[in-house]
């Protein structure tokens, strides 16, 4: 597994949120989840930076056929999208 970080462009952020996302969930069998393994350093930028704030809110927000979360733990990640199965 490559865990490579790169930093991602507002651009990035609005398409995965507006378009990515959305395409994904209504193709999926089940309530999709996605856990996002992140640095502190990288949620610093993407719940802070003005340019990424707005697509950060749309991703985590409830309202969606779709559960995003973000996590710096990779533990707690699996934990959570596994909660669903037990």
């Amino acid at each position: 597994m490559d865990r490579r970080r790169f930093m991602p462009t507002a651009e990035l952020a609005q398409w995965v949120a507006h378009e990515w996302l959305p395409a994904v969930a209504r193709q999926a069998p089940n309530m999709l989840r996605l856990a996002s393994l992140v640095s502190p350093e990288l949620w610093q930028v993407i719940s802070t930076q003005p340019n990424f704030q707005s697509a950060t809110a749309t991703v985590l927000a409830d309202q969606h056929p779709y559960l995003v979360r973000v996590f710096m733990d990779e533990g707690e990640a699996v934990r959570w999208l596994t909660q669903e199965q037990q």
